[in-house]
């Protein structure tokens, strides 16, 4: 289940904020497995007609019904994520090209410190659209926004 909204501040409308809450209950069998999680997240995107920034925080919990079999108690964890994405146009081809970095935190802090995990990401790339380029940098972003990290 998940709640979203977008707001498009600023005078030229081009900050977009988008907080999230989400839901998640789970049936699967085994109780160890089962349960119910939630996470809250909030995006922002600031897009102009030749670079757009797009950054997203995340924290949620997860929360199972019986201890797991293996280690004797529950593996209930909390989750967080901070992400930070830039795109610059490129001046060639009609802005076609970008250049792309990104850069991602991310930690599942479980009870049982053997599931414990982490991830950091950087990443360098170069992308090219297909299609028409008249899209407004605001369309772009709130394209980019709405892809939400798990």
């Amino acid at each position: 289940l998940n709640a979203s909204w977008l707001f498009r501040l600023g005078e030229g409308r081009n900050h977009l904020v988008r907080p999230m809450l989400r839901y998640v209950w789970d049936e699967s069998e085994g109780a160890a497995i089962a349960g119910d999680g939630w996470r809250a997240q909030l995006s922002y995107a600031y897009a102009t007609p030749g670079y757009t920034v797009v950054a997203t925080g995340a924290f949620g919990q997860r929360h199972r019904d019986e201890a797991h079999p293996l280690y004797g108690r529950r593996t209930d964890s909390n989750r967080t994520a901070l992400e930070l994405t830039c795109f610059y146009r490129l001046p060639i081809e009609g802005g076609r090209w970008q250049a792309v970095g990104g850069l991602l935190w991310g930690d599942d802090d479980s009870d049982v410190n053997f599931q414990d995990s982490e991830v950091t990401s950087l990443s360098l790339a170069v992308l090219y659209r297909f299609g028409a380029r008249n899209v407004q940098p605001q369309a772009e972003a709130e394209a980019l926004i709405d892809q939400k990290p798990e």
